[in-house]
């Protein structure tokens, strides 16, 4: 854009000093990490903390996501090489480690164990923990798991066992297969036996309309200011739904009677009108997934698994599928009108 003198107004705005600083950061998209082709040649470690003077030891394997976690009372340098040594025991030592720029990780102690043991150590860029973000979205997990045993009124630490162990045994949505046969080439046993599931299609229909407007809707409303990381999202006090203007909520508390209203989307439905019941939920399977289900899966092969996983796709192979669908595509798609010379050239030949 140019103004009546000629100057670049575009030109002369992004060289302005003042809107450089108050601008937005410029966002860099997201890159693919290029995946181990074993389990346990790369790992992630990260630190996480539990109110009550617990530190969490995390750590996941980029191969088969399979986690170890160890509580700890401190986070030394010390503290943290003396657990890692029994879990290298177990498992061997590791090809690479990802961790951020944290006092243990950064310390001199760590980097000699590591070089001693012909460990690679990559840091994350300081306050970027989306660049560890394998165990950073793991450890969200864990403390949701710590926080709902907490509310519950059970052991936290009993639970994340439980956890660990549930987790271990199903498969990955990513992988397709559970951390522990990636891992170790079998999966482990869990507490759910192998046995088909009848469900009743009648009972699982839903409700009609004139059903819906008859009952009572119950919902939780979310903890807008929260205490420490174990603070509940949803408050476990039920309130009644007793009217509503667009996303605007009058609710009704059912212990005191006081009234208030919420937006939509700080409330959340109570099933069964318990927010702490555990309600299990079957979904209707069509007889195609039954079938699925029954069938027998083939063993692990990792080699496949590694094929399968990462296609070896090159820019050329793309260029030359693409042209040759592109041709087939426009063919269909082009209208095949007649072509007739304008009359004004009738008096010209035309080749």
């Amino acid at each position: 854009m140019v103004d009546r003198n000629g100057m670049m107004i575009e030109e002369f705005v992004q060289c302005c000093s003042g809107c450089i600083l108050v601008s937005e950061p410029n966002i860099q998209p997201i890159s693919r990490i290029e995946m181990p082709n074993k389990p346990w040649k790369k790992i992630a470690i990260d630190f996480t903390e539990v109110p009550g003077g617990h530190h969490l030891l995390v750590i996941t394997d980029y191969f088969s996501r399979y986690i170890e976690i160890v509580i700890m009372a401190s986070m030394t340098a010390k503290n943290t090489i003396v657990k890692l040594r029994e879990i290298f025991a177990r498992f061997g030592y590791p090809t690479e480690i990802v961790c951020d720029n944290g006092q243990p990780f950064s310390s001199e102690d760590f980097s000699k164990f590591c070089f001693s043991n012909g460990i690679t150590i990559k840091h994350t860029v300081p306050y970027a923990p989306f660049q560890n973000g394998l165990v950073e979205r793991q450890n969200r997990t864990i403390l949701k798991t710590i926080k709902i045993s907490v509310t519950m009124g059970r052991d936290w630490k009993t639970d994340l066992q439980d956890f660990l162990h549930t987790y271990r045994a199903t498969p990955h949505t990513t992988t397709n297969y559970s951390p522990s046969e990636l891992m170790f080439g079998w999966n482990i046993r869990d507490k759910l036996p192998e046995i088909k599931r009848t469900v009743d299609i009648k009972k699982q229909k839903k409700m009609t309309s004139v059903q819906r407007k008859k009952e009572e809707i119950h919902v939780i409303v979310k903890i807008l200011i929260k205490k420490n990381k174990l603070t509940t999202t949803f408050n476990p006090e039920e309130h009644v739904v007793i009217q509503r203007e667009g996303t605007r909520l009058y609710l009704k508390n059912l212990e005191t009677g006081v009234i208030t209203n919420r937006h939509v989307n700080h409330t959340k439905r109570v099933v069964n009108n318990n927010p702490l019941i555990n309600t299990a939920h079957e979904k209707v399977s069509n007889p195609e997934n039954n079938h699925k289900a029954e069938m027998v899966r083939e063993p692990l092969n990792i080699e496949k698994f590694n094929e399968s996983r990462l296609p070896e796709t090159s820019e050329k192979n793309l260029q030359s599928e693409s042209s040759q669908k592109r041709p087939h595509l426009f063919s269909e798609r082009r209208s095949k009108r007649k072509i007739c010379i304008p009359s004004y050239l009738n008096n010209y030949h035309c080749n």
